[in-house]
């Protein structure tokens, strides 16, 4: 079944985060916009025309020539116009003019201030002025036709001259004059129409574009190499030409008739990348800027044309009517003159055209200015989606830059305040596109301070409130908008409540920033109209912070509620919010800070046990609220929070106590969550909770293991002694029926009756829990008085054989502790179970300091009648017993690796052997017999040998150790016969039997192998050859080889030693000779004795005397009392008993030594 408060949290979440779909007026694309967008502008300047042939501009100057000759320079803002000082002799038209700026920096020629000028004239003669002292500076009269085109290129001094034909000229000042120098040029045609310098700014190069009639050509102005060359697409037609820098490059657009192709001109080549079709024949070109190009026809029309560089197509098209001054000194290629506008329209930001009547300024329009425009023209939509696209970054290239946000949100605030304004649109229409566009736009406050404003002025505004409220309210759902003034809050709030949208009110409020929430308004509304999850979020997370109201506020709806269905939805909210508290979190979506959780926590687990409202809650649904209230117990948090609390905790344990004295359905859970604030606050109960609990563990935890349930009872119990007789009975009553031994038996303690308390254990079924009586004895011992104690004690001895029966080790542990010195008298009382008599003394042994005798070889006894192969380790490891006694015992069970050992210890030895021995020769006599009968004989039988055989060498091993007697040798030779003659009389068994020969040829090897280390080697050889010389030599050969090589290794080591002692006290002898000789001194200066520091300063001054040895060590005189160094005497003493040792065979060897 899913859990009610999940789903109810769930639903709620749901349902805040639930978006509402926004109305979206159908936006303009940006191709739609750039198509309807004003980009440019013109004006007229007042100059008077009618004598003007030629212009050209920089920045706000202008300066035009006339059909005279003279130059005017006008600057068109401030309208003031300046004469130049005119050519001497020179009275014909100016035709090309061109101005002098820094041409690296073209990008910013309006900054620039011009520098100098040079005039071309229709009879061919160039002057050149300086612009700021308007003086002239040089005349050139070399030509004698039109100056068709005239440009500065790399420097002022370098200019480039388009007459008959295209020459590069340098101007050298000497002294007062000018030098004219003529410059290299390619082969060039000779019908060109125009020319234009490129300046490259990352090389710092100057590149020359000329255009003929047959093709365009860009060379590097001083090469004679041309790098692109494009031919004509027309050659019938007039071609012009007009380049503007761009990013990286440069675009060139070139006219045939009326077509007009825009070509990029990279470092690799050209790249075409826009071809279009103009109405009529193109007699000019001139770029505004890098997407936005002039073109001027022969029929009187200025055409701009607005581009998409991506899309490579013309975006927008305006036509202009103005009649241009045209020249026509450009002659076609077939004689007859034609038009030109070249030196009719010149600019770089503005372009300014020289018409026949009047001088035209177009400007492209600046974002704003755009803008304006727009909203001069009632197209408010259209400047709206503008701005969106300024605010993403981007715009159109005609406005070069995306200016400042917050110049564009400024502005668009303008538009959207005069579109409030607009009594052209309906109103319904504004308030949805203005709050549309203030969201849009993020100028949330401008709704609020501007437009509601306005709405709220306006004799209609129940009707137009309606519309704001449509409008506003998707936004604030969606949280894009969440900060309202209280005055348009309380009206719009006002309105909902009218129309009883009491849903759409609550989402509104959990909207809004939490530190702008309103709580004086918005707290009476929650509370009239039952808003909980407002509620909750006004008092928990605005300036309130009241965690407290919300319970009270909805237990308050629970009371109120006659409806069992609204009571537990209630019920669940409120546990929901308990739950949510308890978790750290806030609804909807934020965690309550760390440093308040302490006691946000407290004051809700304050509220809950207060009055009835846990029990109102749980008898709605007793599981979920018992769910709720467990995380008090179970949560890690919240749980430490109210454990420091000591009032509260009392308080929790007082409630439960309450829930638990009357049979309710929830005493089960009460219970369980007693338990747990008792085992974590060991807190003190009433006795009847007490009772309660006993009863619950003992009738209702059936999960539960044993041992718990008897822990935490037990744990109860001893915390809430003591007890009245009336309560022990009523407990007794609950637990002896049942399987709770421990409980069982802790309450006989409680009642003092300590026999019965012992004896429960005793009937347990379950093993780990009869070991527990050990455990119980102890702790009755130790907690009543010493005077009382025989009682337990006299339990104990009358239960000892079952009490050995569960654990003889504990058994032991439990008498050595409590029953000193009565070991016997329960070794006695177990006489009927010797088993249980040798557990007990096991273990007896193992725990026991001291142990009587009469014990220990009581141990031997059961050891030889119940468990043999444990006798032998136990003798070897122990020795508090009688040798003499302990031999009786082992004799009388005939065991005789015990038998032998005991006489080993009483040092008979060769009695030790002999038994041993005999007993290989009953086993001799046993396989003889047998083979005689044709039975089989066993395997074990043959180990039995070896074993026997192996026990004697360890003895007579161990024999010289500690016996130096003469008989020693005599031993090892009865061994070594004894196998021998085994080996001998079982010869004919070997062929049946080969593991019998390998068992006595690895027993013969294994004595062979020590006996060099204890007899005469020269003895044994003899004593060998002497009594067995007829036994093969195979059966022994290993044996041999090994003694031998054992007594040569150990003669070479005693050779070695006796020849480094000798040369060692040759070497010596030299050593002191030599050092007598020369004198000796000490590495170390301090006295090997008292190891005092020995100073030649204090020798000399307390006359001290000092000795030193050829050894280097250093003594006072006082400090040795001879005259050998003590050091080294104490190393040689040790070294002469080391090799003593060797001389006298007395050290024995780990390793065998075989020869290769």
């Amino acid at each position: 079944m899913a859990d009610p408060i999940e789903l109810l949290h769930k639903a709620k979440l749901e349902k805040f985060n639930k978006k509402v779909e926004l109305k979206n007026t159908s936006p303009l694309s940006s191709e739609e916009l750039a198509k309807a967008l004003p980009f440019l502008e013109h004006r007229f300047i007042n100059i008077d025309t009618s004598a003007l042939t030629s212009l050209c501009a920089s920045g706000e100057r202008i300066i035009y020539g006339t059909t005279d000759g003279t130059l005017h320079s006008f600057t068109y803002e401030d309208n003031q116009t300046h004469s130049y000082k005119p050519v001497k002799k020179n009275t014909s038209p100016v035709i090309s003019l061109d101005i002098y700026t820094n041409r690296s920096l073209i990008s910013n020629i309006n900054n620039q201030e011009p520098s100098h000028l040079i005039v071309g004239h229709a009879s061919g003669y160039i002057s050149f002025y300086e612009i700021k002292t308007s003086k002239l500076l040089h005349t050139i009269t070399s030509y004698k036709s039109p100056i068709l085109c005239i440009k500065f290129c790399k420097s002022v001094e370098q200019i480039a001259v388009l007459s008959d034909k295209l020459q590069l000229i340098s101007l050298e000042k000497k002294l007062l004059k000018f030098s004219v120098k003529q410059l290299p040029l390619p082969d060039l045609d000779e019908n060109i129409v125009t020319f234009d310098v490129l300046v490259d700014k990352n090389v710092g190069e100057s590149y020359m574009t000329v255009l003929s009639f047959d093709r365009l050509v860009i060379f590097p102005i001083g090469s004679s190499r041309i790098s692109f060359e494009i031919s004509s697409l027309n050659p019938k037609a007039t071609p012009y030409m007009a380049c503007k820098p761009g990013d990286g490059k440069y675009i060139i657009a070139v006219s045939y008739g009326n077509i007009v192709v825009v070509y990029n001109v990279l470092r690799e080549g050209f790249n075409a990348s826009l071809c279009f079709n103009t109405p009529q024949d193109v007699c000019g070109l001139k770029w505004v800027k890098k997407n936005t190009l002039v073109t001027l026809s022969r029929y009187s029309d200025i055409s701009v044309y607005l581009f998409d560089g991506k899309k490579k197509e013309v975006v927008q098209e305006m036509r202009i009517n103005l009649e241009m001054m045209d020249q026509k000194y450009l002659i076609d290629t077939i004689g007859l003159p034609c038009s030109s506008f070249h030196n009719s329209v010149s600019g770089h930001e503005n372009i300014i055209a020289l018409g026949k009547g009047r001088v035209c300024v177009f400007s492209l329009f600046s974002w704003d200015k755009c803008l304006d425009a727009l909203v001069s023209k009632d197209k408010f939509l259209e400047a709206l989606n503008l701005g969106a696209i300024f605010l993403k970054e981007k715009g159109f290239a005609f406005m070069e830059v995306v200016p400042n946000k917050g110049e564009i949100l400024n502005k668009l605030q303008q538009i959207i305040s005069k579109y409030i304004q607009d009594q052209k649109t309906k109103w319904a229409d504004r308030i949805a596109i203005s709050i549309e566009y203030s969201a849009k736009y993020n100028l949330y406050d401008l709704i609020f301070e501007t437009i509601f404003p306005q709405i709220n002025q306006q004799k209609n505004f129940s009707e137009l409130l309606i519309h704001f409220t449509q409008e506003i309210s998707p936004y604030i759902q969606n949280g894009l908008i969440r900060n309202i003034p209280s005055d348009p809050l309380s009206k719009y709030l006002d309105y909902l409540i009218s129309s009883n949208d009491y849903e759409l009110i609550e989402s509104i409020i959990l909207h809004i920033e939490p530190l702008k929430l309103d709580s004086k308004l918005l707290t009476p509304i929650c509370d009239k109209y039952d808003l909980i999850n407002a509620f909750i979020y006004i008092n928990t997370q605005s300036t309130l912070q009241s965690f407290v109201n919300p319970l009270k506020k909805i237990f308050k709806l629970i009371s109120k509620s006659k409806d069992e269905g609204k009571k537990k939805y209630f019920a669940y909210n409120l546990l929901w919010y308990i739950k949510m508290c308890f978790n750290g979190l806030v609804f909807p979506k934020d965690e309550i800070p760390e440093e308040n959780r302490k006691n946000i926590v407290v004051k809700i687990t304050t509220w809950i046990i207060k009055r009835k409202h846990m029990e109102v809650l749980l008898d709605i649904d007793s599981i979920k609220s018992f769910e709720i209230f467990s995380m008090v117990f179970y949560n890690k948090d919240v749980f430490w929070y109210i454990k420091t609390e000591q009032a509260l905790v009392l308080g929790i344990v007082n409630k439960l106590e309450s829930l638990i004295t009357g049979n309710c359905v929830y005493f089960n859970s009460a219970v369980e969550y007693l338990i747990r604030i008792y085992q974590f606050t060991g807190a003190k109960l009433k006795k009847s909770s007490v009772i309660a609990m006993v009863k619950y563990y003992n009738e209702k935890a059936r999960n539960d293991s044993e041992e718990k349930i008897s822990e935490v009872v037990i744990s109860l119990l001893r915390k809430n002694r003591p007890f009245e007789t009336s309560e022990i009975n009523e407990l007794f009553k609950i637990v002896r029926s049942s399987r709770h031994i421990e409980i069982l038996s802790f309450l006989y303690r409680i009642r003092e009756d300590y026999n019965e308390a012992v004896l429960c254990y005793l009937q347990a079924d379950d093993e780990n829990v009869k070991k527990m009586v050990f455990i119980v004895i102890h702790e009755i011992l130790e907690e009543i008085d010493p005077e009382n104690t025989e009682g337990v004690k006299e339990t104990v001895m009358r239960n000892l054989g079952a009490l050995a029966e569960i654990d003889t080790e504990m058994l032991g542990k439990l008498i050595n502790y409590w029953f000193k010195g009565e070991h016997s008298v329960l070794i006695e009382k177990l006489s009927a179970a010797p088993k249980l008599q040798m557990k007990y003394l096991t273990d007896l042994m193992k725990t026991a300091h001291h142990i009587d005798e009469k014990l220990v070889l009581m141990y031997i006894k059961l050891l030889c009648e119940y468990e043999t192969e444990r006798l032998l380790p136990f003798l070897e490891s122990s020795e508090d017993f009688s040798y003499d006694e302990c031999l009786k015992i082992v004799s009388q069970y005939n065991n005789i690796e015990a038998i032998a050992y005991m006489h080993e210890k009483l040092g008979s030895f060769q009695e030790a052997i002999s038994i041993l021995i005999d007993q290989v020769k009953n086993l001799k006599y046993s396989i003889m017999k047998k083979h005689n009968k044709g039975e089989e004989i066993t395997i074990d039988t043959i180990k039995m040998i070896r074993k026997y055989l192996d026990m004697a060498r360890d003895v007579c091993e161990r024999r010289p150790l500690l016996s130096e007697d003469d008989e020693s040798e005599e031993v090892w030779y009865y061994l070594l016969n004894s196998v021998l003659e085994l080996h001998i009389e079982m010869q004919h068994l070997y062929e049946i039997y080969p593991v019998l020969l390998e068992t006595l040829d690895i027993c013969l090897k294994n004595i062979l192998e020590p006996i060099v280390n204890h007899v005469d080697f020269d003895t044994l050889i003899s004593k060998i050859c002497s009594n067995h010389g007829t036994m093969p030599f195979k059966n022994f050969r290993e044996g041999v080889i090994i003694a031998l090589s054992r007594f040569s290794y150990t003669e070479k080591i005693i050779q070695r030693v006796n020849s480094l002692v000798l040369r060692d006290k040759s070497e010596l002898t030299n050593k002191l000779m030599e050092n007598y000789m020369h004198g000796m001194c000490s590495d170390d200066f301090y006295c090997a004795k008292c190891k005092k520091d020995i100073h030649i300063h204090e020798m000399l001054h307390y006359e001290d005397r000092i000795l030193v040895f050829e050894c280097g060590h250093m003594f006072h005189v006082y400090c040795s009392q001879i005259k050998s160094c003590s050091e080294c005497r104490e190393i040689e003493v040790r070294n002469r008993e080391f090799v003593n040792s060797l001389r006298n065979k007395k050290f024995k060897r780990t390793q065998s030594f075989k020869p290769n």
